[in-house]
């Protein structure tokens, strides 16, 4: 199925989602195909702001029983004290998950983000309801840092509800200074 990104500048965003998502997900079931979640803007990982509730509601409408939140960036600093917000945070998605009957799925993504890979997701999800939070493995962000997939799998357990097709590989822009990620087609990234 296709992960549909609702995000500002898509034809499904923020600001249309209540009305265009049952559309969208329509075109794709008359096309034999299926949107069983989507990905919310990259920076929307707090709960109260009010396009969350809309969002929710709109895939409960739609019929889409997963959702994406936002990251949760990690800055120098104390860690401690950043996990305990992204949990208090993963709180009130859980909190919205159960009121929609739609379920938040925590995303593996590299880069400087408390979920980076399977092992420090489950720190964040931790103590939550797994009916309610999910684990969303991203085979090509894992490859970038070195967790193999089987020990995320292993690891995330009852909680894996998605499973991402994807490779990727780094790139070096200008010279050593400079990575960046780089999509390609299955088999010829850092995947296995």
């Amino acid at each position: 199925g296709a992960d549909l990104c609702v995000r500002d500048g898509y034809a499904v965003n923020p600001g249309n989602a209540k009305t265009e998502l049952p559309k969208a997900v329509a075109a794709f079931r008359r096309a034999g195909l299926s949107v069983p979640m989507i990905s919310l803007p990259t920076g929307l990982h707090n709960p109260d702001d009010p396009v969350a509730e809309v969002l929710f509601a709109a895939c409960h409408d739609a019929g889409v029983p997963y959702l994406k939140p936002g990251y949760w960036g990690f800055r120098a600093g104390d860690f401690q004290t950043q996990l305990d917000a992204a949990r208090r945070e993963l709180e009130g998605w859980q909190q919205l998950a159960k009121r929609f009957g739609v379920k938040c799925c925590v995303h593996t993504h590299s880069g400087n983000y408390l979920t980076v890979n399977a092992s420090a997701s489950l720190l964040v999800v931790q103590g939550s309801d797994p009916a309610a939070i999910g684990m969303y493995l991203d085979p090509g962000h894992l490859a970038l840092n070195g967790e193999p997939l089987t020990m995320a799998m292993t690891m995330a357990g009852k909680r894996l509800s998605i499973l991402a097709i994807k490779d990727l590989m780094w790139e070096r822009v200008g010279g050593d200074a400079v990575r960046r990620v780089r999509c390609m087609p299955l088999g010829e990234g850092f995947v296995n």
